[in-house]
């Protein structure tokens, strides 16, 4: 069983996913601690979970949180590749974004 990431443009295309190894440790790693990682943990990782824009602030908050505290490598890395993702959805000073939505498909 794994979990593969995409960002999407509402009604449209994926712009980028992430189908590597890592990212199911790291959402089970979270339920011990829903407390701390309330986004994280509610990750289903035998369905769907979408996140929007404003979401993945906090996401990406959780992420760096986990990454940094990380003792196996591969969640560390797949931590920052969804760091990485979450960035696809914020804004610039310059530029908003289309709409897109941070979409885990778990299964």
């Amino acid at each position: 069983m794994s979990i593969s990431v995409y960002v999407r443009e509402y009604g449209g295309p994926t712009v980028e996913s992430y189908l590597g190894p890592g990212v199911e440790q790291l959402v089970v790693s979270s339920y011990g601690a829903p407390e701390r990682f309330p986004l994280l943990s509610g990750i289903d990782t035998d369905d769907e979970t979408v996140f929007n824009e404003r979401q993945c602030k906090r996401l990406r908050d959780e992420l760096h949180v986990l990454a940094d505290e990380a003792d196996d490598d591969v969640v560390r890395s797949a931590a920052h590749s969804l760091i990485e993702l979450t960035q696809l959805l914020m804004g610039s000073e310059r530029s908003v974004p289309a709409h897109r939505t941070l979409y885990f498909n778990g299964g």
